[in-house]
């Protein structure tokens, strides 16, 4: 019997160091260049600094591909269909106790002409903090 409770809790405690190494070794998405250096405080909405930093890097006119292909290299996700008339990704970051314990999100909403340019180009950013 003795033995049987020494196995159960062993293999346990091996399920459990398994998948604590499991979580913390797991790479932390790191935060949109777009959203670096943002102080949010004391309002955690940074729409407006978004917004300018979106229209510095993609200003209107300019092609909608080279907004699409940094968004999805810095880890947003689309929630629109692309050829809808307003698109728009988002990027949520979970905070966690090792690495920042912020919930960060944020978005883009864009339309773009029959041509692929675009018209229309807008974000927002949100920190969450317990």
């Amino acid at each position: 019997m003795f033995k049987r409770i020494a196995l159960v809790f062993t293999l346990t405690l091996f399920a459990l160091v398994g998948a604590g190494a499991y979580v913390f070794s797991k790479p932390f998405p790191p935060l949109p260049s777009l959203f670096v250096g943002l102080a949010c405080n004391p309002t955690p909405n940074c729409g407006e600094a978004v917004n300018l930093r979106l229209q510095q890097r993609f200003p209107f006119g300019s092609a909608e591909t080279g907004l699409i292909q940094e968004l999805r290299s810095e880890g947003f996700q689309p929630v629109a269909d692309l050829s809808a008339p307003q698109r728009k990704f988002v990027f949520d970051r979970l905070g966690d106790v090792i690495h920042d314990v912020c919930r960060r999100s944020g978005e883009v909403n864009w339309s773009a002409d029959n041509a692929g340019h675009l018209t229309v180009v807008s974000g927002s950013y949100v920190t969450s903090c317990p």
